[in-house]
């Protein structure tokens, strides 16, 4: 039922998934619609904080060294980052002058 401050909303599931949602629904001891409003909501909450916490908290410096070094596997750099920039920079000096 729906009162004043809501408003229907129709999906189209298959019957796999419509018996799914009735045996969980039916498991909790709710209708079906209350589990799926639930359901919805505690992905948006989800949602919301994986939001706040990528935006909204300072940079964690210790996990974010732990996944560089996760990410390049051991591997080193040779040259430091500025070494790199000077580098690109000649290369593209000399593709300028080519042209």
């Amino acid at each position: 039922m729906t009162t004043t401050s809501e408003e229907q909303l129709t999906i189209h599931v298959s019957v796999e998934v419509k018996a799914r949602l009735q045996a969980a629904a039916e498991s909790k001891g709710v209708e079906v619609s209350r589990y799926c409003l639930d359901a919805i909501e505690h992905e948006l909450a989800r949602e919301e904080t994986d939001d706040q916490e990528q935006t909204g908290k300072p940079c964690d410096f210790d996990s974010l060294f732990a996944f560089c070094d996760d990410l390049l596997a051991g591997r080193r750099f040779t040259k430091t980052g500025l070494e790199y920039l000077h580098e690109a920079r000649e290369i593209r000096a000399r593709q300028m002058k080519e042209w």
